[in-house]
């Protein structure tokens, strides 16, 4: 497939081969920043999270404010939440799990710098990892505002790289004094600019827009929650105001497709021009001037998607838009990319196509190439202590994470096909070309109802595939511009829809003969049931996906890069390909030369859990996946931040 011959079915829209060419280093085409951009156009008090006050409910009634946050309120939720990956701590058996897990943490301190132990039990006193930052800080609670402000659309180039000005939105945390007022410029350690991982529904986002502002946008209040709590906790609780754009697309901004990975820059962008309307905010609403705090350190920070978007802020930071951080009196002194996908050409999008494959290291290195979890490995301690039925349930691990990597490639999957279409080509005709029909009209869907006996396809809209109650199915260039869905329920139609076309599935015709294969080291995880592999070799698409590549750009200011042992989602490729071009000179063992510090976590030491396909109704022990180490991986990156900052 060349999509340059797609010109004879896009009537009504003109496609120069040079438009992708124009598409190289989006950057270059803006030597000269508008600095129009990052007006401040509102900003106040972000609704309180229906989530977190879930959780502060559980509290004492002294602790159950939800906004602002008390420090001792966050001090519990994060001892609880964050380390202990939602396990249930009525489970007797999970009580090691949660040991383990503080165990690692507390006693590694090169990663993660913990100076007041996190404990297993909830910590209401003055302890704890949380109450001891603060404490050093002078910080008693965390207020959570939102902005909005201008910054520039994603370029469409059937249009030769026009773009729009977008009004986004974003989050703002403030440490907050024990007078209830924002810690003093004096008191106030630096920005963190924090890039989210990926959110697929247009709510979700970090500042929670959508809670009475836009009623049409589905809130996903636990990604929010997830979110706040983390920055506020970790970041905020040391004295650092904290921003986190919600993304073009996202948010306020929900009329437009949000970007997504293939389009890097104006992702970074949203936030080197929310630094900007930060600066404004903060004079207009607290007479606070960044100029004017202690350090005027700004530090970048990222997960996953923000990994990307981390690194090209900070290139384009020591480029062509030096001017707008200046403008703001801060200095951008270090970025810590977090397990980002820098690499699509060559490492994670081959991951996406491959079936791969997750053996235990038993079997060698090479039989693991793309490092996916095992699950829980033989020779493992913690697994093999705590595995609670008979050891024939140790196979189910291999099966159990095979599941867990499938589930999350058809909606990254789709969701980075739908931003080629829509911001390449913008025509419905492009998704029939890259990718297998039916699955674009997203009409056929594997049916739930039949996956305790023989699989059966039906429609997608009358599959009721979610209790929630999808009552339509959307086709993929609405699906990811709908208001009013969220996450689960376009994971559940992507994943039903990839089915259908014998994703995961594959020839098998019933759940139990699919489980056993997966025991036995069957991998049926490869895209290329729904996307056409063409797309991997297409010349008209290979430099945009080049160009949204991250792993070889320069900084002139130091940059982390964290990774974890086993990554199914977004593999730890990525951050190898990252630390050989930015400076570590190909050997990722060696941090001695050059800007980049490359640090990976252990998470065959860390813990959750999860019942298995067939298994009893408690739960076994299982590595923290991607999803689940968000909140850990910032404890890490915060660690980067304040013992080296500026890489000297």
């Amino acid at each position: 497939m060349n999509l340059k011959k797609f010109l004879g079915y896009a009537a009504g829209f003109t496609i120069l081969g040079a438009a992708v060419v124009a598409c190289n280093g989006v950057g270059s085409t803006r030597s000269n920043p508008n600095t129009a951009y990052g007006q401040l156009v509102s900003g106040g008090t972000a609704e309180s999270n229906p989530a977190l006050a879930g959780y502060l409910s559980l509290l004492p009634s002294t602790l159950q404010s939800a906004n602002p946050v008390s420090m001792a309120s966050l001090n519990v939720i994060f001892s609880t939440v964050a380390i202990n990956a939602f396990l249930d701590p009525a489970l007797n058996q999970q009580v090691a799990l949660k040991k383990q897990n503080v165990s690692y943490i507390n006693n590694t301190p090169a990663i993660f710098g913990i100076e007041a132990p996190v404990k297993v039990e909830t910590q209401f006193g003055t302890g704890g990892y949380v109450n001891h930052q603060a404490s050093l800080a002078n910080v008693s609670a965390a207020k959570y505002d939102y902005i909005t402000y201008t910054t520039p659309g994603a370029p469409y180039m059937f249009t030769g790289n026009s773009t729009s000005t977008e009004v986004v939105s974003g989050l703002v945390v403030l440490p907050l004094a024990s007078t209830g007022a924002p810690l003093d410029e004096s008191q106030i350690k630096g920005v963190v600019l924090y890039y989210h991982p990926t959110i697929l529904s247009k709510g979700g986002i970090p500042s929670g827009y959508g809670n009475s502002h836009e009623s049409t946008i589905s809130l996903d209040d636990q990604a929010t929650f997830y979110t706040q709590f983390e920055l506020a906790s970790i970041y905020a609780s040391d004295g650092y105001i904290v921003i986190a754009p919600d993304y073009i697309g996202q948010g306020i901004d929900s009329a437009v497709v949000h970007p997504y990975v293939l389009l890097p820059e104006p992702n970074a962008l949203s936030g080197i021009y929310m630094l900007k309307a930060l600066d404004t905010y903060l004079q207009e609403s607290y007479n606070i001037n960044l100029a004017n705090t202690e350090s005027k350190s700004l530090f970048i920070s990222s997960y996953s998607e923000g990994g990307g978007y981390a690194l090209k802020a900070a290139n384009l930071i020591g480029g062509s838009y030096a001017n707008i951080i200046e403008s703001t009196g801060l200095t951008l002194k270090r970025t810590v990319g977090v397990s980002g996908a820098y690499d699509l050409t060559n490492q994670e999008l081959p991951f996406a196509f491959d079936n791969v494959n997750n053996p235990p290291n038993a079997y060698g290195k090479e039989s693991n190439p793309w490092n996916a979890s095992p699950g829980c490995e033989p020779g493992n301690t913690v697994c093999e202590a705590l595995i609670i039925e008979s050891a024939a349930y140790a196979v189910k691990y291999r099966a159990w994470a095979q599941y867990d990597m499938a589930i999350n490639k058809p909606p990254l999957g789709t969701y980075m096909v739908n931003t080629l279409v829509v911001y390449d080509y913008l025509s419905p005709v492009a998704y029939d070309l890259v990718l297998v029909p039916p699955y674009a009209s997203q009409s056929d869907c594997l049916n739930p109802a039949s996956l305790t006996g023989t699989f059966s396809n039906t429609n997608c809209a009358a599959a009721n595939l979610l209790a929630s109650g999808m009552d339509a199915s959307y086709d993929v260039m609405n699906l990811f511009n709908t208001t009013g869905l969220d996450q689960l329920n376009i994971v559940d139609q992507v994943f039903n829809a990839a089915a259908a076309n014998k994703f995961f599935v594959s020839s098998y015709t019933n759940t139990t003969d699919l489980i056993a294969a997966l025991e036995t080291g069957v991998a049926t995880n490869s895209v290329s049931s729904f996307i056409q592999q063409s797309l991997l070799t297409d010349p008209s698409i290979a430099s945009l996906i080049y160009n949204a590549d991250t792993y070889y750009l320069t900084t002139n200011t130091p940059v982390s890069l964290l990774s974890i042992k086993y990554d199914s989602t977004v593999t730890n490729l990525n951050w190898m390909s990252a630390c050989g071009m930015l400076g570590a000179n190909g050997n990722i063992h060696d941090n001695s030369r050059g800007k980049v510090t490359c640090t990976q976590i252990d998470n065959s030491q860390l813990f959750s859990n999860v019942s298995f396909f067939g298994a009893p109704s408690h739960s076994q022990p299982i590595y923290m996946s991607h999803q689940a180490l968000e909140a850990i991986t910032q404890i890490a990156a915060h660690n980067q931040m304040v013992t080296n900052p500026s890489g000297n």
